[in-house]
């Protein structure tokens, strides 16, 4: 279990009844595995800036 102490920031990786008893005892709290996900956006050639996304009207069905 990857917990990190509140008092100085560390993570450590402890076995899962000792990260239990300082979580309980708020010594640690569990750190929790995250991944960041960059949307895929297309990038200009020319001006270097992602591509706008437009809306199109006439796609729409009448109402």
């Amino acid at each position: 279990m990857l917990i990190e102490y509140v008092a100085n920031g560390s993570r450590r990786e402890v076995r899962d009844s000792i990260g239990e008893v300082l979580i309980a005892r708020k010594i640690a709290r569990p750190v929790y595995d995250t991944r960041h996900v960059e949307p895929e956006l297309e990038i200009s050639p020319l001006t270097g800036k992602p591509k706008r996304q437009y809306k199109r009207r006439d796609m729409k069905a009448e109402e």
